[in-house]
């Protein structure tokens, strides 16, 4: 590998295990409020002790806590009630929209809300106040005069409460705009465009090559999960070394983000001399009681579709949440036509398979996004158009033939459903014209494909 092509896969690396932390740390809620706490703890900490180093020094400036213990008692004794109250109203908003959310959006999109950084930096920055006002507070009951008051830290505290304040109203506006549907989806489709872009490699103009067929494996053994759950994630670069240091081949029977329950078959393993523990291909599949985001992209294809659904429900009619949501959809399809999926067997440099995997296609994908928001909304012109125009949008980014014609299921079958159901002349009819320019892409590039 020349230098150029080593030094940008190392900067791949670094930026993917960069990106795998931030999602550790949005996927708990309690990080960020913990660290900042903690923070809060070794400021005030630090604070003391550079008051005690330059209390003999310390000249009196105007914007300098000049009180005694007792106006500092008081006043770091209203700030900790302060804060207390302002997380009170906080958490109090949070769950507010947490149930607003679930009932109008769906519980999917629960988890995009929460793992928002900024309000858990608010969240965190309140508390950190609060906790820091409580240990000045220590600080100045144990100072033996006035003049030994920890001068800066009730200082500082003073600062943190003005900050925090500041940062309430700054909290007031970014929950409304966090609830603000168009916000909301967008941030749906940013985090399932950074899945997309970690699981997937750019085509770089080269077309999939098939897999040749995987032999038979005779005299296998089968390794059953011990539990029930969604397979989180897939550690491939594991069970490929696992199979090769055994000279066996492993077939995975699942997918991320696919159902196992106990007792199901989880890998087939050929046959070696050695036998491979069960348990190392089981821990390099963690599942878990619900599915996450990080590598799973239909996960976040089915929080876009259930956003839609719930817009086209009859107790809501938001046609235009539903439009949204597909703009969002034909923005990841889009990205997706022009990325490489994993391959469904890994070779070494010679050819021979070791790993056979399952991986998710382009038109499981397709299918996911299309198949409900037809069921609900065929009958209605504008999201049947919109439906049409997403797919035209994605028929421009396709390469593959087989991703066409999945494409070309779905507008065909958008068009049938529609003049069935559809009575208006006008609404037949911007649906005729939507179905042309849609399958005119489509035919356009099969012929570029063909030549």
């Amino acid at each position: 590998m020349n230098p150029d092509r080593q030094r940008e896969s190392a900067t791949t690396n670094l930026r993917r295990r960069a990106d795998r932390l931030m999602d550790r740390v949005q996927r708990y809620d309690w990080i960020v409020p913990f660290t900042m706490v903690l923070l809060a703890v070794i400021l005030a900490l630090s604070m003391d002790a550079l008051d005690r180093v330059v209390d003999s020094r310390l000249k009196p400036v105007w914007w300098l806590f000049s009180g005694g213990q007792t106006t500092a008692r008081q006043l770091l004794s209203a700030i900790a009630a302060a804060m207390v109250a302002i997380v009170t109203m906080a958490f109090s908003m949070n769950l507010t929209a947490v149930t607003f959310i679930a009932q109008h959006y769906g519980t999917l999109v629960i988890r995009t809300f929460m793992r928002n950084l900024t309000t858990q930096s608010v969240m965190g920055f309140f508390l950190a106040t609060f906790v820091y006002s409580l240990l000045v507070l220590r600080l100045v009951h144990s100072a033996g005069t006035d003049e030994s008051v920890p001068r800066i830290a009730v200082t500082v505290g003073i600062i943190l409460a003005l900050v925090s304040f500041g940062m309430l109203v700054y909290f007031l506006s970014h929950m409304s705009e966090n609830m603000d549907t168009p916000n909301l989806v967008a941030a749906i489709g940013w985090d399932l465009e950074r899945v997309i872009h970690r699981t997937t490699e750019p085509l770089d103009g080269e077309a999939d090559k098939e897999d040749p067929p995987v032999p038979e494996m005779i005299g296998s053994s089968i390794v059953t999960a011990d539990s029930t759950g969604y397979v989180q994630r897939i550690d491939h670069d594991r069970l490929l070394a696992l199979a090769r240091r055994h000279g066996a081949v492993i077939r995975l029977e699942f997918d991320v983000g696919h159902f196992v329950r106990q007792g199901d078959r989880l890998a087939t393993i050929g046959p070696s001399e050695d036998r491979i523990p069960s348990d190392i291909v089981r821990k390099a599949m963690p599942m878990e009681s619900k599915r996450r985001l990080e590598v799973d992209i239909e996960l976040g294809l089915n929080q876009l579709v259930q956003v839609a659904i719930r817009g086209l429900s009859p107790g809501r009619n938001d046609t235009f949440s539903t439009m949204l949501c597909l703009d969002r959809l034909g923005a990841a399809l889009s990205l997706l036509a022009e990325r490489r999926f994993p391959p469904a067997v890994r070779r070494d440099g010679e050819g021979r398979p070791w790993l056979v995997t399952r991986p998710v296609t382009f038109t499981d994908l397709v299918d996911r996004s299309f198949e409900q928001i037809h069921s609900f909304g065929g009958e209605t012109t504008v999201i049947a158009a919109r439906m049409l125009q997403t797919m035209r949008t994605v028929a421009v980014h396709t390469r593959r033939p087989d991703d066409r014609a999945s494409l070309r299921r779905h507008v065909v079958a958008v068009h049938e459903e529609s003049r069935k159901r559809l009575s208006d002349r006008i609404g037949i009819e911007a649906i005729e014209r939507e179905f042309k320019d849609a399958m005119a892409v489509l035919e356009d590039g099969s012929h570029s494909a063909a030549e």
